[in-house]
């Protein structure tokens, strides 16, 4: 089975807001960013695609074009509760560090841990491994994707932000025999 862990492409917003599950939409490079994408993807017809539902992913899971998507809100980005779409330099920073010390374990007020973020991903990818399909794509998000790497990599949470995931990135991944390798990140 071949996996395709596709970031979707670059949003509509300055990169100086907390934006998490935001719905936003994405810039007007998005058609070359999707051209971009598509020469990376084998040519076959027969791909599942799941996607999270919010815009950035869903137009870009819809615009792939290789079939019916299948929406799964496990599959949307970290929650940042009551910092979503606030300015990071406006987030009060006794808060905000207090978080960044253990953001593994730490909620966001109101939102969520990368433990949970974590938890949720594992528990969509554990069901997508059983499967019968051979070929998969996950649209999904920086923060999702860094999660499933960094399970599949036997890597603590703390370090997922080594991980880097560029707009429009895709990883490919390969199970067999029930081992997952990690066969490209970023083309």
């Amino acid at each position: 089975m071949n996996i395709y862990l596709i970031r979707h492409t670059t949003p509509d917003i300055e990169l100086i807001y907390c934006y998490g599950q935001t719905d936003l939409d994405v810039k007007d490079s998005f058609d070359d960013e999707v051209s971009r994408i598509k020469s990376v993807l084998p040519k076959l017809d027969n791909f599942k695609i799941f996607s999270s539902p919010l815009k950035r992913c869903a137009k870009l899971a819809k615009a792939l074009d290789v079939g019916k998507v299948i929406f799964d809100d496990r599959l949307k980005e970290f929650n940042f509760g009551e910092w979503e779409m606030k300015p990071w330099d406006d987030i009060e920073k006794e808060s905000l560090n207090f978080w960044i010390e253990d953001f593994v374990n730490r909620q966001a007020p109101g939102g969520e841990s990368y433990r949970q973020m974590s938890d949720r991903i594992m528990d969509f990818f554990g069901e997508l491994k059983n499967s019968d399909s051979e070929n998969i794509i996950l649209v999904s998000h920086g923060g999702t994707i860094r999660a499933i790497l960094a399970n599949i990599l036997e890597m603590p949470l703390k370090n997922l932000f080594n991980i880097n995931i560029d707009f429009a990135g895709v990883v490919k991944l390969s199970e067999k025999n029930g081992k997952i390798k990690v066969m490209f990140i970023n083309r």
